[in-house]
């Protein structure tokens, strides 16, 4: 559903307090409002005014993945803004539809998103990731949640995501997974004019994070949607620096990359924590956090160099932080890019450090920093770790960087935000206060279209001098800014384009009238008007040398840009971009490249769009089944029929068939009033229909709420699926057996041996059946195998292992119902069952399979697995259809995959909209069974053939005639002898499909009926 909401221009609510103004917001929104979040101000629509692409962890979604509190409540956001009715709309809230279809993308836990034109084709596209981070177990990447990696505009705020390959730095092959990467940034680190993707991350193959393949990797991108990997701490390359090769993992991180020493090549920065101390080289042993420069190589472009910035080859070392984070901007306006760091530090959350470090360019191009120390520089503990944790921009419009400090103030014990407003020289001076929070966000954007840049945060909040109510928790806050709108920068003045083979350097000096803090945003075009290089800007036209994103130019604080290009005549164009990130119109100038220089491969990416239809053409919509039809239980015939049963209602269990498990139709009951079974005074819950032998079981609840000690199970059996059942009989109730809430039968056969397993939120259990799967086999006892947080036990075997699926939370309150699948398997059908982790079943360790959605509620009670003709795997569930939760539990299928490890999960974990249909070959149906009647006699009338009371047999010319009525497993259901005319009374015979047979003197007739 869209949401809009008009940011009107307000003046700056102000009180003095401590020497700080505090500044009231202008604009709040909770429903907006996340934690452990990112957010970027990105122009996706091309109309000049940057929107807003965010994510994180929101209030409003409920039933989330994972089985922690940090892993629910995934929401991602892009927010466009029309500078005409100054109004934001909401593309699509991904929380509760993984992922919303127009967003595609899915990355909400201390992610990263970095946008950039990266096929350049002045569409912006973005570059996520996420962290789960070492406490989380990795269940958003192992349970196939998080929809991460290149997604390309369309121009409108929505987005596909990319098909990209990898390749070693050999060429051979990579098996690199984007899924592994944590946090990452994005530049041009090979100076080709393609941008490339640095990022920080590990792999560990579902089991703890300890045991990893690290991915700490520099993609390179060689155009065409290929990308080389590169391990910057591992590959062999690292030896040519003396450096050894290591091999870890970093987790909550955040990667930033930069231009440090200002020689035209991007350097990067990370900040993590890590398990590595030891083999990381970092201060002391008990130290959990990691800080350090990569310089790149500029003999090599997009090799790197590590600076060791936090031992004592550094005058003033680093102390190594994470939870925390650095904002990059040149402070003291002498050219060159100083640190604001933040975070903690010690052993977890042993200290916390936060100041500022200015920086010096080295004679070997290397960079040292000088601590300035906290004055004017506020301690407030963000806790995030993304790079949009704290930031530097021009708040009060007089050219130089301000630093926007947001997070939990142990001063005022609270969470609350600080600008410290910069002199330009270096120092500080806390001056507002702010709307803030911990774990969240901030940036800035023209929220009103005033020219002016406002402040937005989300995060944990709570500040009462700030807030008209203390209620306010992860909410979504704009002050718009108060101050004149600075005149945008003049632009640079070029000097000649150097050309040396197929290398060139640009080079330009500043305009007279702007500070040395500026940063510089170029672009390369070929001789057809093609991007080659750049694509932050606008290059010509009414909104020539607008920016499209609000960072820093690509140049960042250099004045050269150098890159590699093949042979071709070239146009380019520098601007300059200010501390409030408006930029200058572009200064041009062109280039050639001679002949003999090596081809450049394109950078068009292709889009990956999921296919809506299978090999045949077809597709299916959810729910298959549009009414009640609850715990759901489908049993395959002979002839490949589906035959669904679902727990009673009207005083019926009532049967549908399908030949594709996606069309169904209702074929009647399990039960007539004569053979319902009564050993329990209640309902017929959660059947468990199964072939057993030449027979078809239905095993079933009998049971009434409340009634825990009261509640049975017994089994009923028929000779084909469509019944009618009958022989119903107990096979044991709760206080017989010694299990309370003895109901959720399931039927399975392992090795000759028959089992039943059964139980709701007061253990599940197993036992042994006899041989005819009739009874419990004597002598057996109930064994227990999981815990009390599930019911509706399904278990499937797939390869070496058995799969125990059950639901958790509640099953039936509508619009409130929490219902959801969960998972864990054993090498034996009788356990131990453990989770993704090897927690026991018993203590209730169970990985999360299926969860909600806006459009479906309490996804859960699963059916049976089945596989199609082309080697799908399927499964259905029932779930409240949200606009109609009124009518019950509805039937939802779904598609089942199965990871490297062995593990069965669900696109997303959630119920899908649409989705390309199941493949069944045409199913042996009624129409294939009956006899073709040699001699069909024509005078011989069977009518109607929708029966509900009687049929009618005629013979024209008076004859007399036999007749059977035969099921479509050839048993015999009733006969008789007629002459001319007689009826046939069908009232007593359940619902379904029958064959009328009639043989006479003059020929023979067969007729399918179907009796409703």
């Amino acid at each position: 559903m869209k949401k809009c909401f008009f940011v009107l221009a307000a003046l700056l609510v102000c009180a003095s307090l401590n020497a700080q103004t505090i500044v009231k917001p202008s604009f709040v929104n909770p429903e907006w409002g996340s934690i452990h979040g990112t957010a970027t101000a990105v122009d996706l629509d091309g109309d000049g005014h940057c929107d807003i692409v965010m994510a994180g962890e929101s209030n409003y979604n409920t039933n989330p993945p994972g089985t922690s509190n940090q892993e629910r409540n995934r929401m991602n956001h892009v927010l466009m803004y029309d500078p005409v009715a100054k109004t934001w709309t909401s593309v699509g809230a991904t929380g509760l539809t993984f992922p919303t279809p127009a967003i595609a993308f899915n990355a909400t836990i201390r992610p990263s998103i970095t946008p950039c034109d990266i096929n350049q084709d002045g569409i912006m596209d973005i570059v996520v990731f996420e962290t789960p981070g070492i406490g989380r177990q990795d269940q958003p990447v192992i349970d196939h949640i998080s929809n991460e990696g290149i997604f390309l505009g369309y121009g409108d705020g929505t987005f596909s995501k990319t098909d990209v390959s990898f390749v070693n730095p050999d060429g051979s092959d990579s098996d690199f997974n984007m899924a592994w990467i944590a946090s990452a940034d994005v530049a041009d680190f090979n100076n080709d004019g393609l941008l490339d993707i640095v990022g920080v991350g590990y792999h560990n193959n579902g089991k703890r994070v300890k045991l990893y393949d690290e991915a700490n990797v520099v993609l390179l991108n060689q155009g065409g949607g290929c990308f080389v990997v590169s391990h910057f701490m591992s590959d062999e390359y690292v030896t040519d620096y003396d450096q050894k090769p290591l091999t870890y993992h970093f987790s909550i991180a955040e990667v930033n990359a930069y231009d440090f020493n200002n020689d035209g090549y991007v350097d990067f920065f990370v900040n993590a924590q890590s398990n590595d101390a030891s083999s990381l080289g970092v201060v002391d042993g008990t130290n959990t956090h990691f800080s350090e420069l990569f310089l790149n190589d500029p003999e090599h472009p997009g090799q790197f160099r590590r600076q060791f910035i936090c031992d004592s080859r550094w005058d003033v070392p680093f102390t190594p932080i994470s939870e925390g984070g650095i904002a990059i901007a040149d402070y003291n306006n002498d050219g060159t890019p100083d640190l604001f760091y933040s975070g903690w530090s010690g052993n977890k959350r042993g200290q916390y450090v936060w100041g500022l470090f200015t920086s010096t360019l080295r004679r070997d191009g290397s960079v040292t920093f000088t601590d300035e120390g906290q004055d004017g520089l506020d301690e407030m503990r963000n806790q995030t770790s993304t790079t949009t944790q704290y930031a530097a921009f021009d708040w009060d419009g007089d050219g130089n960087y301000d630093i926007a400090n947001v997070g939990w103030s142990p001063q005022l014990s609270t969470q609350t935000a600080f600008i410290s407003i910069g002199n330009g020289e270096g120092k500080f001076k806390s001056t507002y206060r702010m709307p803030g929070n911990s774990e969240g966000f901030v940036f800035f954007n023209d929220c009103n279209n005033d020219g002016r840049i406002d402040y937005v945060t989300s995060g944990q909040s709570g500040d009462a001098a700030l807030y008209d109510t203390s209620d306010f928790r992860k909410v979504f806050v704009v002050v718009n800014n108060d101050f004149p709108a600075p005149a945008a920068p003049e632009a640079p003045v070029l000097a000649d384009a150097f050309v040396d083979g197929s290398k060139v350097t640009l080079t330009w000096n500043d305009a007279p009238s702007v500070k040395r803090n500026v940063t510089y945003e170029y672009y390369v075009k070929d001789s057809e008007g093609n991007l080659v290089a750049g694509g932050n800007s606008f290059t010509d036209g009414a909104n020539n040398g607008k920016r499209k994103v609000m960072r820093p130019g690509n140049a960042y604080n250099a004045r050269c840009a150098k890159l590699t290009l093949p042979a071709g005549s070239y146009t380019y164009g520098v601007q300059t971009v200010d501390a409030c990130f408006t930029g200058s119109k572009f200064a041009t100038g062109s280039f050639t490249i001679a002949d003999d220089a090596q081809p450049k491969m394109s950078a068009e990416i292709d889009r990956v769009v999921p296919p809506v239809v299978n090999s045949e053409g077809k597709s299916y919509t959810n729910p298959v089944i549009n009414v009640n039809a609850p715990d759901p239980t489908i049993v395959r015939d002979d002839k490949g029929v589906f035959w669904l049963f679902a727990t009673e209602g009207g005083g019926q269990v009532p049967i549908y068939r399908s030949e594709d498990l996606v069309n169904w139709t209702r074929r009647g009951q399990a039960f007539t009033s004569s053979t319902r079974p009564n050993f329990v005074d209640g309902g017929i819950w959660a059947p468990d229909a199964k072939k057993v032998g030449d027979k078809y079981h239905l095993y079933f609840s009998m049971s009434k709420w409340g009634g825990e000690w009261e509640a049975g199970i017994g089994v009923a059996t028929a000779p084909r699926a469509q019944g009618t059942y009958t022989n119903a009989h107990k096979l044991f109730i709760s206080s017989e057996i010694g299990v309370q809430n003895s109901i959720d039968p399931m039927f399975i056969e392992d090795n000759g041996t028959k089992y039943l397993f059964w139980g709701s939120f007061r253990g599940i259990y197993y036992i042994e059946l006899s041989d005819d799967g009739l009874s419990v086999k004597d002598g057996a006892k109930a064994v227990q195998v999981a815990g009390t947080l599930t019911e509706g036990t399904f278990i499937h075997k797939h390869g070496d292992y058995y799969y125990m699926i059950g639901s958790a939370g509640t099953c039936c309150e509508g619009e409130n119902s929490t219902y959801h699948l969960m998972v864990a398997r054993s090498k034996s059908v009788t356990g131990p069952y453990v989770d993704k982790y090897g927690k026991s079943a018993l203590e209730n360790n169970f990985s999360g399979l299926l969860y909600r959605t806006r459009d479906v509620i309490g996804p859960g009670h699963n059916g049976d697995i089945f596989t199609d003709d082309e080697g799908q795997d399927w499964i259905v569930y029932h779930g409240f259809d949200a606009s109609d939760t009124g009518a019950g539990r509805k039937v939802y299928l779904d598609k089942l995959f199965w990871d490297e490890d062995g593990w069965p999960y669900m696109t997303n974990m959630r119920p899908s909209n649409e989705s390309p249909a199941p493949v069944f070959k045409e199913a042996t149906g009624i129409d294939d069974v009956f006899a073709e009647g040699s001699g069909e006699d024509s005078n011989v009338k069977i009518f109607p053939t929708y029966v509900k009371r009687s049929l009618q047999v005629s013979h024209a010319a008076g004859e007399k005639f036999e007749w059977q009525v035969v099921g479509l497993q050839g048993e015999l259901v009733a006969k008789g002898i007629g002459e001319g005319q007689t009826t046939i009374d069908f009232y007593s015979q359940p619902t379904g499909m029958y064959i009328v047979n009639v043989t006479c003197a003059t020929g023979k007739k067969s007729q399918k009926v179907v009796k409703y």
